[in-house]
This record gives structure tokens, C-alpha cells and sequence, in this order.
């Protein structure tokens, strides 16, 4: 019988397969520019992969009928994606003054995200420090760092962007409390910028605001799930004086196979980046396992003083109900407008809904009486599974099972076939 260490493994090798196939999926064309070294403005279309960090390069074409050609980031003055926030400019930054802590700023030459363009605006590089876009001036750095004092051992934080923001937002509408009051984070250095671009008569364009924002879905979930339940139980002689020989044997027992009826929801959160392309989710459902019987399925044959003996008897056991807790992630594929595919990889556990299983062996006369325990330790889950969704509103899922332990049995290998309504 295959361990669950194979199981896991074999069912992180179809996952992993099958997730590396399916990276070919469709990735959006969408109007641009890029200016390139010799500051030339080329109209385009790029490939929006929607990053999470900054590229090193971009795929484009001249139109639809064109080839896609590749060009390295760090060859370009500025790329765009109309109507995203992925506009990057290159800046060179200068070198700052040495820092308490031994901090350090990354200079020259960088491809920086602008987030706020305007007479002032706000910038971004790799390692997340923000700046200020003045014009004719290298961008000024906002500096925000934690650091141990030499001297008393403490930790201590150097925030003088604030400084900085006093310095460089000198405005009417603005005092020196509502910088007091700005967090170091991209909405509260968005919100300050725009309130002196406002102050000054200077129009602001936000590209944060073009920004995807996480999405959280409620579907309601129903389904079948189809399986054979195991019984992994030992059985051992009772410790008794007049006992002639010990006794210990394992055995595996299986039921039909089966199906029943799940019901329940699930909760998702799409993720903000990559088009949305990966989520969390929760699907607690309602199952209910059957019971079963099993007559005379035991027979053991040993040898004690010249005399043969053995042992035979019915094992029941009882159904239950039980509640399926997975959490997962997911990840999305676009097929079309109206189509997604997906797969998914999620772990979680069982919880018994009411009264507890149990199984009983009904020795037969003449047998030898033993006690039985069962070997399942634990009520967990692994399972991977596809779906389909159509029009982001009605869902249908396979699930397999490499390991789904209940207590007193285990179902592993068992499939789910779950349908779904998105009401939130």
C-alpha cells in the first residue's frame, strides 16, 4: 500500500505538471510607448504581465500583424502601459551623505515607477524607498530606515523624508502637522504629493489609482464525492495469563465503492497582481460518509503447543457526518473573455459533525477474542484540482484526494465533482 509520503509526492508531481503546461496561457497585448535611448517615442503594443516587482524587459509589437520582439529595460528612458500603473522612467540618482546605522542608497542610473506625475512627483525604486520628482533636479530621496544606535544599543528609526517632505511642499494648505502625520507608505506620500500639486495649481496624474485592487468572492458549492472508504485497523491478544501465544496483526479493509452528497461555500480572495491570476480560498462543506459491513473478514491462522488456532469475526462500522475544511491557492489561466481555467493545490483537515464514528467486531463463536484499535492518527487533507469558470459568475471543479484521513478510515484516492454559483 503506498505511504503518504508517496501520495504527497505524487500528487505534487501532477500538480507541478500540469501548472507548467498550462503557463502558456494568454497574456494581454495593450497599447503603449516606449522611448528608447536615442529618445525616440515608439507607439506600441506591450505585453502586460502586470508585474509585482520591476522588469528587465519588455516583449512589443509595432501592431497585431507584427512580430513580438524582446527590448532589456535598462536600453529605454521610459516605458508606458495606457490606462495601468505600469509607467517606469529612468532617473539618475545621486549619492547621499553617509546615514547613521551604515545605511545605504542605491545611485545612479535606475529605472524608477512613477506613481504621481505633476510638478512634484512621486517615485519608487526596487528596493521600495520613495522620492520626490522635482524638475532639473536628480529625484530627491525620502529616507525611512530602522538601525541600531552604537551608543546605547537601541533601536532607533531615521525618518527624515518628513524633513524632506517640509522642505521640498511648501504650500499654504499645507502645515507642518500634516506632515508630522504622513506614514511612510504609498498612499499617505500619494495623498501629501497630490495636496501640493492641488496647492500650487498643478494637475496631479495618479497611476496608483489605476491599480488592481484584491477582489473577494463568496460562492455557494455543491457536489458529489465519489469513494472507498479504508479500514486500517491491528489487532492484538489481550494481555492474559492464560494466553498460550502473543498475537499482533494489521489488516487493511475497504468498502465499495461509494458516493455522497456535499454542500457548503467557499471564500476567495484574487490577489492584486498578475491580472489577478492567483487567490486563497476556504471551502468548509458538509459530507456525510456511509457505513459498512464486513463478514468474516478476518481469518489468522497460528501455531502454539502442536495446536492450531485462529481467529474470525464482522466488523462494522458506522456512518458519520463530518465537515471538510480545505485552504488552498489557486491559479488562474484566461482562455477568453467569458472562460477561466484553473488549478489549484489545498490542505486542511475533518471535523466530525455529531457523533463520533466507531467500529465494532462481532467475534464469531469458537474464535479467538481479540482487541482492535484502529491506526488512523490524525483527520487531515491533500487534494489538487482544475476547474472552469464562465462569465466569473457559475464554476465547475474535480477534485482528487492523495490524502483525506477521517478519523477512524481514510478515503484517499477519492474525486469530488463540485459545481458553484458566485453570489458575492
Amino acid at each position: 500500500m503506498p505511504t503518504i509520503q508517496h501520495q504527497i509526492k505524487n500528487a505534487l508531481f501532477v500538480f507541478c505538471f500540469f501548472f507548467s503546461v498550462s503557463l502558456t496561457a494568454q497574456v494581454t497585448f495593450m497599447k503603449g510607448n516606449f522611448v528608447n535611448s536615442q529618445n525616440v517615442k515608439v507607439e506600441c503594443l506591450i505585453k502586460n504581465y502586470d508585474w509585482n516587482n520591476y522588469p528587465s524587459e519588455i516583449e512589443y509589437k509595432l501592431n497585431d500583424s507584427e512580430v513580438v520582439e524582446k527590448i532589456y529595460t535598462a536600453q529605454l528612458q521610459s516605458f508606458y502601459i495606457y490606462e495601468t500603473p505600469h509607467y517606469y522612467k529612468k532617473y539618475d540618482v545621486a549619492s547621499i551623505p553617509q546615514q547613521p546605522g551604515g545605511y545605504s542608497l542605491k545611485s545612479g542610473l535606475q529605472l524608477l515607477k512613477v506613481l504621481l506625475e505633476g510638478k512634484v512627483s512621486l517615485l519608487r525604486n526596487t528596493d521600495d524607498v520613495y522620492f520626490l520628482g522635482v524638475e532639473d533636479q536628480s529625484p530627491i530621496p525620502l529616507i525611512n530606515y530602522k538601525y541600531i544606535n552604537d551608543q546605547t544599543q537601541r533601536v532607533e528609526r531615521n525618518n527624515s523624508f518628513r524633513l524632506e517632505l517640509l522642505n521640498n511642499l511648501k504650500c499654504h494648505t499645507i502645515t507642518s502637522d500634516d506632515i508630522r502625520k504622513v506614514s511612510y507608505g504609498e498612499k499617505d506620500l500619494v495623498k501629501i504629493v497630490s495636496l501640493y500639486n492641488a496647492c500650487v495649481n498643478s494637475e496631479s496624474k495618479n497611476y496608483t489609482s489605476k491599480k488592481a485592487k484584491a477582489e473577494f468572492n463568496i460562492k455557494l458549492v455543491g457536489g458529489v464525492n465519489l469513494y472507498t472508504t479504508n479500514l486500517d485497523l491491528k489487532f492484538i491478544s489481550p494481555r492474559n495469563a492464560d494466553r498460550m501465544v502473543d498475537l499482533s496483526d494489521e489488516i487493511t479493509l475497504q468498502s465499495g465503492s461509494e458516493s455522497n452528497f456535499v454542500a457548503g461555500f467557499e471564500a476567495e480572495v484574487r490577489l492584486p497582481f498578475n491580472h489577478k491570476k492567483w487567490a486563497l480560498f476556504i471551502v468548509p462543506t458538509y459530507n456525510k460518509q456511509k457505513g459498512f459491513t464486513v463478514y468474516q473478514p478476518l481469518s489468522h491462522l497460528f501455531s502454539a503447543n502442536n495446536y492450531e488456532t485462529g481467529y474470525r469475526g464482522d466488523v462494522i462500522f458506522n456512518g458519520y457526518s463530518y465537515i471538510e475544511i480545505p485552504l488552498g491557492l489557486r491559479r488562474y489561466f484566461y482562455l477568453n473573455k467569458n472562460s477561466l481555467i484553473n488549478l489549484n493545490l489545498s490542505y486542511g483537515l475533518s471535523v466530525t459533525a455529531g457523533s463520533d464514528p466507531s467500529i465494532t467486531v462481532n467475534w464469531n463463536e469458537n474464535s479467538v477474542r481479540l482487541l482492535h484499535e484502529d491506526t488512523t492518527s490524525n483527520s487531515s487533507l491533500l487534494r489538487i484540482g482544475a476547474g472552469y469558470t464562465f462569465k466569473d459568475k457559475y464554476t465547475l471543479g474535480v477534485n482528487y484526494y492523495a490524502i483525506k484521513s477521517l478519523s477512524k478510515s481514510n478515503t484517499n484516492g477519492s474525486l469530488s465533482v463540485i459545481l458553484g454559483y458566485k453570489i458575492l
